[in-house]
């Protein structure tokens, strides 16, 4: 299959149609090829089953758990340029995803909801400048709010998970209120912001959440993927979200968790600093604009 696309830049880019399936046909009739037998199923990126993947020399796509909220994606090539991936999901809303090199898998989420999904990988010839390498359209596709229910490259956890251990055992046979509230208190308490991170992260960063364990501090990614991880362990639907704050001057991250049929703002760093400052910290007084979900 040819899937290559035209040169685009990734602040203005129009898609091709080069692949149209649907979910509920297990990849048939459009020749995928099968890829990766993973047998580790501690590791959220590593795939226990056979993998149902559209691929060309240079990336791969594998759908096959589309219905658990996210693909995967592989960079298979030798390349000193950076690898994008660009999905629009229904809402018709594009969110670009920095794609790991070196065979590494990336596990990017579906946050928009039931419908059609339009999933592309580029790659850099220049400054913003981006060529399209593979393309995949995704029809029918059923998620409900399973993206926020498991791992991805933004909360990226497993069973044996630092994080995960302590949540198992802080709120072990707590009704679901409770838990939010046991796990979001043990956050803002025993983490703090760190200043010196924050001036020297990269910007293609993604959390290390037992490195944050163990030093018990992180930027607000790190505190927000953190809490997102404990509240998703213990099966609670919690969305990772990156956007503007009143109560933050700077470009910022929280976490927005279901609860009682809704969703609820939940700002760690926020609440850790405003701890640390021996003064109150209310979310629902804070003006909350989001820009990206994960």
């Amino acid at each position: 299959m040819n899937n290559k696309l035209s040169t685009i830049k990734m602040t203005s880019i129009a898609y091709i149609l080069a692949i149209t399936i649907a979910i509920t046909c297990s990849c048939t009739g459009t020749s995928p090829t099968y890829i990766h037998q993973h047998n580790d199923p501690g590791n959220p990126q590593s795939i226990p089953s056979v993998v149902c993947a559209f691929e060309n020399e240079d990336a791969a796509i594998d759908i096959s758990n589309v219905s658990n909220g996210y693909v995967s994606v592989r960079w298979k090539s030798t390349t000193e340029k950076k690898i994008k991936a660009l999905i629009e999901g229904p809402d018709g809303i594009r969110i670009q995803h920095n794609v790991k090199k070196d065979d590494a898998v990336s596990v990017l989420p579906l946050v928009s909801g039931d419908g059609e999904y339009k999933i592309g990988v580029y790659k850099q010839i220049e400054d913003a400048r981006y060529a399209g390498v593979l393309y995949v359209v995704l029809e029918d596709v059923v998620v409900a709010e399973a993206a926020f229910s498991h791992p991805n490259q933004y909360v990226n956890y497993d069973p044996y998970s630092l994080a995960v251990k302590k949540a198992n055992e802080l709120v072990s046979g707590k009704d679901p209120e409770r838990a939010i509230e046991i796990l979001y208190e043990y956050v803002i308490k025993n983490f703090d912001y760190d200043y010196v991170k924050m001036r020297q992260v990269e910007y293609d960063y993604l959390p290390n959440l037992d490195e944050i364990w163990e030093k018990r501090r992180g930027i607000c990614f790190d505190l927000a993927s953190l809490l997102a991880a404990m509240l998703r362990s213990q099966g609670i639907p919690t969305k990772l979200v990156f956007g503007y704050a009143s109560a933050v001057k700077e470009y910022h991250a929280w976490v927005s968790v279901f609860e009682l049929g809704t969703w609820k703002n939940l700002d760690p760093t926020a609440a850790s600093e405003y701890r640390n400052a021996r003064r109150r910290f209310n979310p629902e007084a804070v003006e909350y604009s989001p820009v990206v979900i994960h």
